[in-house]
């Protein structure tokens, strides 16, 4: 990983294991990478999990906000990109881009990172130790970090469900038409 300006830079290859029928990356591979750049990131700055847990906190992802504009497939290499915005109150946002060998945009993800006290399960606002220790890149590449409300109760649609019957997806298999282990 190459930090410049305060936004990360690392690559990753999709491996068979990570594909499905189709050869192309499952969609939770993608949040792997959502988590995993983001964590190495802070790792750098000091602001890891382990890092964090030595005064009692730690990191987690309160909300996610994921476009993927197309799926990569076995062997390809990815690209990815991430960068801290302005914390708001409890939470950091944290932009990821992620892109094909051919610079072609495969996601873009938003994520929510929110420090929680170990002891007491409770969160705690960021510090300004923290925001000026992972640090902000400049101005141009930050973007507006709204994420929507979850829904009210008065909103929410409720739906009832009378029965459940699993479905085998192909999100399931691998490339050998096979129910994989990891899915289960």
């Amino acid at each position: 990983m190459q930090v410049i300006e305060n936004k990360a830079y690392s690559q990753y290859e999709i491996s068979s294991f990570e594909t499905d029928a189709f050869y192309e990356a499952r969609l939770n591979y993608y949040f792997g990478i959502i988590q995993d750049v983001g964590a190495k990131h802070s790792a750098l700055k000091g602001m890891s999990i382990a890092d964090l847990q030595k005064i009692g906190l730690t990191w987690v992802i309160t909300r996610s906000i994921v476009d993927i504009y197309h799926y990569g497939v076995w062997m390809d290499i990815l690209n990815a990109q991430t960068w801290a915005q302005k914390c708001q109150l409890f939470h950091c946002p944290r932009l990821v881009k992620l892109f094909d060998a051919e610079n072609k945009p495969i996601l873009h993800a938003q994520t929510m990172w929110a420090i929680i006290d170990v002891k007491t399960g409770r969160p705690v606002r960021p510090e300004s130790y923290i925001v000026d220790k992972i640090g902000l890149p400049e101005e141009s590449v930050r973007e507006d970090a709204k994420v929507p409300k979850f829904p009210t109760y008065q909103t929410f649609v409720k739906k009832e469900f009378t029965s459940y019957s699993p479905k085998i997806a192909y999100l399931d298999t691998d490339y050998n038409h096979h129910v994989n282990n990891i899915s289960y």
